[in-house]
């Protein structure tokens, strides 16, 4: 199958059909918008690569390509970039916790 022609809504009927290639596809084309999202939210010194909230972003919008409804007025990018905001939020009000303080004011002994 051919993937450069498909049109972004094509990728994401085909991504929601469970087709890994056009899913991937759709990742990379939405990664600039993950990174954008989370970048406000980094901790100074963070590293884009392995940085928590990015893969919250990331998954984010995996719920997004699964959860779109073409019927809906919301275009797909608006719908995944607030479902990328909403994950990240949630990442660190869970991480912000109070069971999870101790954890997080902790320091490296090493």
């Amino acid at each position: 199958m051919n993937y450069e022609n498909k049109s972004e809504r094509e990728l994401i009927d085909l991504a929601q059909e469970g087709d890994k290639i056009a899913s991937n596809i759709l990742a990379k084309n939405y990664t600039p918008l993950v990174h954008k999202i989370a970048k406000p939210y980094f901790m100074k010194g963070y590293n884009k690569q392995d940085n928590d909230l990015v893969q919250e972003g990331f998954i984010g919008l995996a719920k997004a390509i699964q959860d779109y409804d073409h019927n809906s007025p919301i275009r797909f990018s608006t719908f995944a970039g607030n479902l990328i905001k909403n994950m990240i939020i949630n990442a660190i009000t869970k991480a912000n916790r109070q069971k999870h303080k101790i954890i997080n004011q902790a320091r490296s002994i090493g």
